[in-house]
């Protein structure tokens, strides 16, 4: 990469100037993977680092900038930033904090002025010497930039070899392919998501169904990416196309044995093989443990949910959108055709919703409602329920009446909860538990989980108790304890093996 070397060169300069270096082209060229290449390379050099991925996208949940704002400060300061409550907050509390300190941060996909003014709005924010890389597809944004660097399409050769790295798993086609791999490589427009996609939808294919795929591409207007992308999603099977959309929407950026529990109670295949596949095909990515995916495979697949229902989000099968997913619940205008949605009211004023807003939901799978304060009989929710994402839930026991007979996952980190439930439940699918941070909870539920696998209580400050019931989970392979300081009882042993050897304090 000729622009990654240029780039490194040109930021590991030695001088205390702070120095900006802006990255643009239209989406799916590379300017995330660029900029990762050039972060990597020169991270260890500075006092402190951080990569802002996917602002835009992260900007337009509620309050979205705050959280933002607050990952920058704990990436590089390490200092708790649960104070902040707005954006002119950070603002201050960044410049305070990082303006001594010589720091490299990248700003990825940077759309509106009012991002970047909110996360590094002067060069004094920074101290001397620091470094500062936005990527962005408005050329606009970079004016104070030292210097802009456009990444433009592949040439045809270097298409021809990014394509058959994915098609032949080599740097150049087999030779009875030679004319077909240009005719495709041509059809992606020198975009390397498309390539890369495109390619990876042909490996192993016969001349036949190569021809027949290329005629598919050939179809679609040069300059329609996502048509082209598109064709890799119709070529899933049911199952796969499902765990694809799933991530499009609500998993992006999460850890992928989490996803993996997730998708095994949705999908009939091993989840492993679901992502290895998606993997395989360069429609998901997994970057150390994290689940990722293109910006443009993202809008195709969150388009594809769309276009079910344009002007009625509560009859598509997943909500994403905060505005759509309030306004859905607000309103009680759900349906059983939803089987995922997701609602962060965590910075909003507006938390308060029934929980017969989602009773029309009844064959919904996926819920996340951070924040939210839910009244009313919890009957009415879903029964096929498989994953609660439920942070600073403000209860201080969780319903009687609510059943999780299909839970998978039950994530409460943060929550008010004293305990999470009265009594004893059988929950025989439940594999990840985790009421991280829950400063109220005195003591982990009475459970019977025969495939619970982890058990994660980090930062229960007011836990006294493991119930003894842990002790028969033969399964559970991670108990998480770290800042439980009020801690006296545990299990005398987990399964048959003595707590402390897989006990993580």
């Amino acid at each position: 990469m000729d622009l990654a070397h240029d780039i490194y060169d040109f930021l590991s300069t030695a001088t205390d100037d702070v120095r900006i270096v802006g990255i643009h082209g239209m989406p799916g060229i590379g300017k995330t993977t660029l900029a990762k290449v050039v972060f990597n390379q020169l991270c260890y050099r500075f006092e402190g680092s951080c990569f802002l991925s996917n602002i835009n996208e992260s900007s337009k949940q509620v309050n979205g900038l705050v959280p933002l704002q607050k990952q920058l400060l704990h990436d590089i300061s390490k200092q708790d930033v649960a104070n902040i409550n707005c954006v002119d907050r950070g603002k201050v509390m960044i410049k305070d904090r990082l303006c001594r300190k010589r720091v490299l941060v990248v700003a990825d996909d940077v759309a509106h002025l009012e991002q970047q003014n909110a996360l590094m709005g002067e060069r004094s924010w920074f101290g001397p010497g620091s470094r500062v890389i936005i990527t962005t597809r408005d050329s606009n944004l970079l004016r104070e930039a030292d210097r802009t660097y456009q990444i433009e399409e592949l040439k045809p050769h270097e298409s021809l070899q990014l394509f058959s790295r994915h098609a032949f798993k080599d740097s150049k086609p087999a030779q009875d392919y030679i004319e077909l791999s240009k005719k495709a490589a041509g059809y992606c427009g020198g975009l390397p998501s498309a390539l890369e996609v495109t390619g990876a939808l042909l490996y192993r294919k016969n001349r036949g169904r190569w021809e027949s795929e290329m005629d598919n591409l050939s179809r679609i207007p040069n300059q329609d990416i996502q048509g082209k992308l598109l064709i890799s999603y119709h070529a899933l099977d049911g199952e796969l196309q499902r765990a694809f959309l799933d991530i499009a929407c609500f998993f992006i950026g999460i850890e992928k044995e989490y996803v993996a529990k997730v998708l095994g109670a949705r999908c009939r295949p091993n989840p492993e093989v679901v992502l290895e596949t998606l993997s395989e095909r360069s429609l998901i990515k997994i970057l150390g443990e994290t689940v990722t995916m293109h910006d443009l495979l993202r809008e195709m697949g969150r388009e594809v949910v769309c276009k079910a229902s344009p002007k009625e989000p509560g009859k598509r099968t997943r909500i994403w959108n905060q505005k759509d997913a309030w306004n859905v619940l607000q309103q009680q205008k759900g349906t059983d055709v939803v089987e995922g949605l997701a609602l962060d009211v965590r910075a909003s004023e507006a938390k308060s919703l029934s929980a017969g807003s989602l009773e029309k939901m009844k064959c919904l799978n996926l819920l996340q409602i951070n924040g939210a304060h839910l009244t009313g009989s919890f009957k009415l929710l879903s029964k096929e329920l498989m994953w609660i994402c439920w942070h600073e839930c403000p209860l201080k026991y969780f319903p009687s009446d609510f059943t999780l007979d299909n839970l998978a996952v039950l994530d409460m980190q943060y929550s008010n909860l004293k305990e999470l439930w009265k009594g004893k439940k059988i929950l025989d699918k439940l594999k990840i538990l985790n009421l991280s941070y829950s400063h109220h909870l005195i003591k982990s539920p009475k459970l019977h989980s025969s495939i619970l696998e982890k058990l994660i209580l980090k930062g229960c400050s007011s836990l006294v108790e493991v119930h003894q019931s842990i002790g028969h989970s033969t399964s559970l392979v991670f108990l998480n304890l770290e800042g439980c300081w009020s801690l006296k009882t545990l299990p005398e042993s987990i399964g048959n093996v003595q707590p402390w050897s897989r006990v993580s304090y």
